[in-house]
């Protein structure tokens, strides 16, 4: 029971530290945003890289976060897989994109044929001649 009395705080403390990482995160970026505002007049070679810092800042609070270290594990896993997947060749892409392009064509001018039926057939029953 000790063990999890422990645990569970654990898991409250680090819920906390998260949500004051998140918040400075959201902070920094909002200073960013105001600052680039209010500073419009500086020079750009001067704010680029003041940006670039505080933005780097706040990716490197929000990657402290249990949220982020899920974030960089499940784009690992990704890069992982992707690199897993046998990818078609250069001719099969091209003949699928090619007929791909067909059909949408072919789709494009049957929706085009039923469309010019139709108002043919409302302007005939209407009596409203364009």
């Amino acid at each position: 029971m000790d063990e999890v009395l422990k645990f569970t705080m654990e898991i409250t403390q680090s819920s906390n530290l998260n949500r004051w990482k998140w918040t400075l995160v959201f902070c920094l970026l909002t200073a960013v945003i105001i600052g680039n505002y209010l500073c419009r007049t500086v020079v750009l070679s001067v704010r680029v890289p003041s940006i670039l810092i505080v933005i780097s800042i706040a990716l490197l609070v929000a990657w402290r976060t249990s949220q982020g270290r899920r974030l960089v594990c499940f784009v690992k896993e990704a890069k992982i897989e992707a690199q897993r997947v046998i990818w078609p060749k250069r001719q099969v892409t091209a003949r699928f994109t090619f007929a791909i392009v067909l059909m949408t064509m072919v789709a494009a001018l049957v929706l085009w044929g039923v469309d010019t039926v139709l108002v043919l057939m409302i302007s005939y029953l209407t009596g409203l001649r364009g």
